[in-house]
């Protein structure tokens, strides 16, 4: 009689919101887009491993009784954050009261070198700019007596706990703040390092982390040794890949190389937690030398095959934007840069509104098979 209770409830809460808010973002029109083929594409069995994920949206919307934590790997598509912050915003914008914000962000690596000291930076992105920090977790290497943290310049008093086992330092403050400026200072006789930060919220329904750098997947060794032990102190719902990218810029691209990187990524992922989600995005036309950069469709063909022998979603993107050559439609509408070589923000926020709209649609699609 509870359950039959409790599913009425969070039938009518979840009708609710549905009809009150609009949870599509309105796109500009423009004829070079392939609009149609904005939607997410599930191979092998990646359907039914999204069915948690949805799930866990549906009663975050209903009841705000879960909290939604995605991780984005990528390379310089998601160095500059608009892409990805237009995600986590149009979260919070469409569905009203229901907060969405960044989390952990690591996108380059800090080193301390002995006897020096730096200022590290915690910032809440927030869009709307009513959230403030409060509670933050830093990763670093190992510390020791010779190797001090603490918050610079703040009026209100807090606390700093060292989690050892786990490779982090939490930091918890009184009276919340906008920005904390830490202050590190290594006495000791080798480099420290900080990997990043994330920060923690109980209220927020999506949070969203990010992990990116250029050449990443150069780097894919590296990415395991140093993140594959902390990504386990967090639990993700999804992990969405953007890669490709950087590895189509040069002559030298080797499908079969790319291939067995992004497989080794995604089973490392998987070693972690085997029944994730996990969406694959294809890079976005650019030209090398004034001309299109033919690798791009390669890349591209490489990621799906990728997803359809690994059980993994994908979201187009390149085929969306207007594949081969497509990058002058996009300069002529100040979506990409006049090199042709990157989005501008307004074309990186373009993209992050056609991803929403198309996730936002395997969801609905979800709710409409299921009730």
């Amino acid at each position: 009689m509870k359950k039959s209770i409790k599913a009425i409830i969070l039938l009518f809460f979840l009708f609710l919101n549905f009809e009150s808010f609009s949870q599509f973002v309105k796109l500009e029109n423009y004829n070079f887009i392939n609009y149609k083929d904005n939607k997410i594409e599930f191979f092998g069995s990646s359907e039914k491993k999204f069915t948690p994920l949805f799930e866990k949206i549906k009663h975050t919307i209903a009841l705000g009784t879960d909290q939604v934590r995605v991780l984005h790997i990528g390379d310089k598509q998601t160095l500059d954050n608009v892409f990805v912050s237009q995600i986590y915003y149009n979260l919070s914008l469409t569905l009203d009261g229901l907060e969405s914000r960044r989390g952990m962000l690591w996108n380059e690596t800090t080193t301390l070198k002995p006897n020096k000291e730096i200022e590290y930076q915690v910032t809440d992105y927030n869009k709307k700019g009513d959230l403030l920090c409060k509670r933050f977790r830093l990763y670093h290497s190992p510390l020791n007596d010779s190797i001090s943290i603490y918050i610079n310049d703040i009026e209100s008093s807090y606390k700093t706990i060292y989690f050892e086992d786990k490779g982090y330092s939490v930091f918890e403050i009184t009276n919340p703040i906008n920005t904390v400026n830490l202050k590190i200072i290594n006495n000791s006789s080798e480099n420290f390092i900080i990997y990043g930060h994330y920060l923690e919220s109980k209220n927020a329904g999506f949070i969203y982390d990010i992990i990116s750098g250029n050449r990443i997947i150069s780097d894919i060794d590296i990415l395991e040794k140093r993140y594959q032990n902390l990504l386990k102190t967090i639990s993700f719902d999804m992990v969405v890949i953007s890669l490709g990218e950087d590895a189509a810029y040069s002559p030298s691209y080797f499908s079969d190389s790319f291939k067995q990187d992004i497989k080794g990524l995604l089973k490392r992922l998987r070693l972690i937690n085997p029944n994730i989600p996990i969406l694959l995005t294809t890079p976005h036309d650019y030209y090398v030398n004034n001309k299109p950069n033919n690798r791009l469709e390669l890349a591209t063909q490489d990621l799906i095959e990728i997803a359809k022998t690994s059980n993994c979603a994908i979201w187009n993107f390149y085929k969306i934007m207007g594949s081969k050559g497509s990058s002058e439609n996009w300069r002529r509408n100040s979506l990409m840069d006049n090199k042709k070589t990157t989005l501008t923000d307004k074309g990186s926020v373009f993209q992050g509104e056609l991803y929403y709209n198309a996730l936002w649609q395997s969801f609905e699609n979800y709710i409409s098979k299921t009730n």
